[in-house]
């Protein structure tokens, strides 16, 4: 527990190492409180684990009231485990304007897992926190194995953002093993929520999204979005067998080229999608190693460049 802490490394390397034996609620593994400031100056690497034991609201790194983690050249690796058995177990959870950044060229990879039942999240950032780096990837993996409902693999909401502020690219993989049928792989739920970078390459790969915020690769850069073995619903909502994108979850997204991959499961289109705004970028490739088929109210239109790529039937 660090509260109002600051420990400053320029070369050297920053670890901090926290378990929570607790089995009672709101066990936490490694707090950092009332606007901690935990950095590197130079090419020293920074990495935080944390991991909080059983019962109710569990976290295993929690970050709250403008908390701060920091590198330059070397490597930020923040990894939060909650083995929580009940409601709102969390891995990683970043709130009240809290930071996790790479100012330099370090690359910043966040990972978290959570136990537990209802409201389970992997990686939460809540209320203006945001997880940022430059010229170095950025890297946010999010397991939610909770089995009930609401369990989010990488949750935003409040206008927190995920993003790369120089040349580096932004990889979010969201995951519910827990829950296959309504759980939320990647999930921003506030218009003022952002995955963004600034022409590097964003790729999000899920079984199911909530895309009510942007993700902005601007049009110089590309967005590629790939299923976990899932196929793709374009129109439709998320179900059990398929990443449902709709019209205007289509339409929150800047990209150079769209790129939607369903690996070996199918893409059916069947309502209709619009890609013609140039602001937002009009290119769209859809990949599957499966059929591309269109029914009902399925309808495509594309204004820039179409690739459509299949190896099955019916397309």
């Amino acid at each position: 527990y660090a509260r109002s802490a600051v420990v400053v490394t320029s070369n050297g390397t920053l670890t901090i190492n926290g378990t929570s034996c607790g089995t009672g609620s709101d066990s936490i593994g490694v707090n950092l409180s009332s606007a901690s400031n935990l950095s590197s100056t130079g090419s020293g690497n920074v990495t935080i684990s944390g991991t909080a034991a059983n019962g109710s609201k569990a976290i295993g790194i929690y970050m709250p009231t403008s908390s701060i983690v920091t590198s330059n050249s070397g490597n930020l690796t923040i990894n939060g485990t909650s083995c929580g058995t009940a409601c709102f177990s969390t891995g990683v959870h970043l709130i009240n304007s809290a930071n996790v950044s790479s100012t330099g060229s370090g690359n910043v990879t966040v990972t978290g897992k959570a136990n537990g039942t209802e409201k389970a999240y992997g990686v939460f950032l809540y209320q203006n926190s945001s997880a940022t780096s430059n010229s170095g990837s950025l890297t946010i993996n999010g397991t939610a194995c909770g089995t009930g409902a609401n369990s989010t693999g990488v949750y935003l909401s409040g206008s927190s953002n995920i993003s790369s502020t120089g040349s580096g690219n932004v990889t979010i993989t969201g995951t519910t093993p827990g829950n296959l049928t309504g759980g939320i792989g990647i999930g921003f739920f506030s218009s003022g929520d952002i995955i963004a970078s600034n022409g590097g390459l964003i790729t999000l790969y899920a079984n199911s999204m909530n895309l009510t915020g942007t993700v902005n690769a601007t049009t110089s850069g590309n967005v590629l979005i790939e299923t976990l073995g899932a196929g793709v619903g374009l129109g439709g909502p998320d179900n059990s067998s398929y990443l449902g994108l709709n019209n205007s979850e289509i339409n929150q997204i800047t990209a150079g080229t769209l790129t939607i991959n369903s690996n070996s499961a199918a893409i059916v289109n069947t309502d209709a999608i619009s890609r013609t705004n140039a602001t937002l970028g009009t290119n769209l490739t859809l990949i599957s190693g499966n059929t591309i088929t269109q029914s009902g109210a399925g309808n495509l239109v594309i204004s820039g460049a179409a690739n459509i790529v299949s190896s099955g039937t019916g397309t």
